[in-house]
């Protein structure tokens, strides 16, 4: 079993768990009694001249153990706020990344950036479970969501208001998620099953994104050379973690990425 099917096995067990302790009805009232509205990720994304940068809250990862110490959340945060990222990403996934549900009420407690929540998502009790929550958007994996899957999802999404950020890694995961009518792709450098980073996986896939699309290009991106590198191939934003999270100074770190204009979207060129 490769670490990407542990998590997905560990998953099902917790959404169970959740769907004891929080029934899908109780959700359904939560919402019909009324939330506060969702920020517009999409719109944050695409609304700057230049590369958006959604920074990550990640306290820990399978293939790096801890990263960062948890006392330090709200100055990481603060820190993202004021130093030009676009939108927040947290990750609530508990066992392998020790992150909890509970961060993205925290997170918006202390920011109005729009707020991703980066989990695994198997199930459309979790889409729910994040509007509660307090997400304005979602991560979907393509390679954990058969087409109709991703399909029936996406609407459940958006009719919560919520944006969803589909995630590819491969030719054929890009053509189940465009073909699904995914609005924001985001490519991972980074192999789920053996967690190495490529950064070429976005130079390959990027050209193939529809125009109508905005590209995320995640995972793998430390310094100022590689966002410049990316943004040759056209795309709308990166998604950073482990860099900023390693850092003793993130809010510096995010101004040094910060400045790139993005570049108009090349045409059907597919880099071998």
């Amino acid at each position: 079993m490769n670490i990407l099917e542990e998590i997905a096995k560990y998953k099902k067990e917790e959404i169970a768990q959740d769907k004891k302790n929080f029934p899908l009805q109780f959700l359904f009232d939560l919402i019909a009694e009324g939330l506060p509205p969702t920020r517009d990720f999409f719109g944050c994304l695409n609304s700057s001249s230049n590369v958006s940068i959604i920074a990550e809250l990640k306290f820990a990862s399978p293939s790096r153990g801890k990263i960062q110490d948890k006392k330090n959340f709200e100055k990481i945060i603060r820190a993202y706020t004021d130093n030009g990222a676009r939108a927040v990403s947290v990750i609530t996934e508990r066992k392998f990344f020790k992150g909890e549900p509970d961060y993205i009420r925290q997170v918006k407690k202390i920011s109005n950036l729009p707020v991703l929540r980066k989990d695994f998502i198997l199930d459309e009790y979790q889409i729910y479970q994040s509007r509660c929550l307090g997400a304005d958007a979602i991560l979907l994996i393509a390679r954990l969501l058969d087409e109709p899957t991703l399909v029936c999802f996406q609407k459940i999404a958006s009719s919560l208001g919520l944006d969803c950020l589909v995630e590819v890694h491969n030719k054929e995961e890009l053509i189940k998620a465009t073909r699904a009518g995914s609005k924001i792709i985001g490519i991972n450098n980074r192999n789920l099953r053996d967690f190495s980073v490529d950064l070429s996986i976005t130079a390959r896939l990027s050209s193939l994104v529809p125009q109508d699309s905005l590209i995320v290009s995640e995972s793998g991106i430390k310094n100022h050379k590689e966002v410049r590198r990316l943004n040759l191939y056209g795309i709308d934003a990166i998604l950073i973690g482990e860099a900023l999270m390693t850092t003793n100074n993130p809010g510096d770190k995010l101004r040094k990425l910060t400045g790139v204009e993005k570049r108009k979207r090349r045409k059907k060129i597919y880099v071998g």
